[in-house]
Order: C-alpha cells, then structure tokens, then sequence
C-alpha cells in the first residue's frame, strides 16, 4: 500500500485561516486539552471583554476553571498567526495585561516559532507558548511515495485534526491531538479491524 501523501490529505494551512477561523481552531486546541486534564466548570469563549482597573481587554480567547475545590483560575490567551519568529515584546505585552486583568494564566498561541529570548521570559513569568502548526507540516515525512509498512500508523494519520499544536515552554510537548484522542483513533482503528 503506498504511503499517504499528508500535504494532499490536509488540504487546509494554518496561516491562510481568517483570524477568526484562527481564534477558533486555537479555541478548539484548549478545549481538547482541557477535556484531557479533566478541568472542573472549565468555561471558554471566543473574542471576550475583560475589565480591568486600566481599562477594558479584548482578548481572542478567555477561559476559567477550578481548583482545589472553588479556586477560580483566570486565562487570557493570545492567538496571532505570525509568519516570522514571536519576540520577547509580544510576551511582554502578554503579561502585562496579565497584571492588569488580575488574571492567573496566560498563553500566547501562534503559527511560527518563539525567539528564545521569548521563550525564556515566558518560562520565567508563567506563560505558556504553543505553536500551532499544519498536521502535513508536523508529519512532512509522510510525503514520499514508498511503502511505509506501518499501516496503523497511516490509519491514525487519517483521523488526526487538520491541525496539530506543540508547547514551546513544556519541553516541547505536543499538546493537541491530545493523548485520549489518539488512544480513542487506535480503539477506532482496532474495532474497524475486528469487524473485518
């Protein structure tokens, strides 16, 4: 069986969404995540006002949860599509509203990659940085036309979202599809089989 050819298979590219269609693919990430961790009266929404002592906030994405038994965590995040590497100032500008909204958590999601200067004023205020990024581009090795010999494999390539999307902050840990999904894609594939 030839390989899958991913570019053709996942048609759609990250940096050519509308802002809007990018605000909600990165709303839809969180959303995954959150379902993973298992977050109580997790809530998020698209294109919010937040108040502050400064002033009123657009944010692209807002989100509360939880914790230790009625403890409300407070989220802005940020989503720009980008096509040249994110600079410490974008942070910067990140944790100062932040500061401004009382608010606990912030996260900056993009298309390109983080400076490390980005990276590390991130890692050293809290912040966490996701860079989303094309399915095709995440499994670029999929583009050949050989035999891979790994047909589970292509199988759970064909159920991956459109798009993926990796913690840049997190010892680069893949966020999105989320593990859950994945083992629920090899349940999938396994009774598929079975029924064969």
């Amino acid at each position: 069986m030839p390989r899958i050819n991913i570019r053709e298979y996942y048609r759609k590219d990250v940096k050519e969404l509308s802002s809007v269609e990018f605000e909600e693919c990165c709303l839809m990430v969180l959303r995954g995540y959150a379902e993973e961790m298992h977050l109580d009266n997790f809530v998020i929404s698209h294109n919010e006002i937040v108040k502050a002592h400064d002033g009123d906030y657009q944010v692209d994405v807002y989100s509360e949860f939880t914790i230790f038994g009625g403890s409300k965590i407070k989220v802005l995040v940020e989503c720009k599509q980008y096509n040249s590497p994110v600079k410490r100032e974008r942070v910067e500008l990140l944790y100062s509203r932040l500061q401004s909204t009382g608010s606990h958590k912030g996260i900056l999601m993009t298309t390109a990659q983080f400076q490390s200067g980005a990276i590390r004023f991130a890692e050293e205020h809290g912040i966490t940085l996701i860079e989303v990024m094309n399915t095709c581009d995440r499994f670029h090795s999929y583009s050949s036309g050989t035999d891979s010999g790994l047909p589970l494999e292509e199988e759970i390539l064909r159920r991956y979202p459109v798009f993926c999307a990796n913690s840049a902050t997190d010892e680069r840990k893949q966020v999105f599809p989320t593990t859950s999904m994945i083992a629920k894609y090899i349940t999938e594939i396994y009774a598929e089989k079975g029924k064969n």
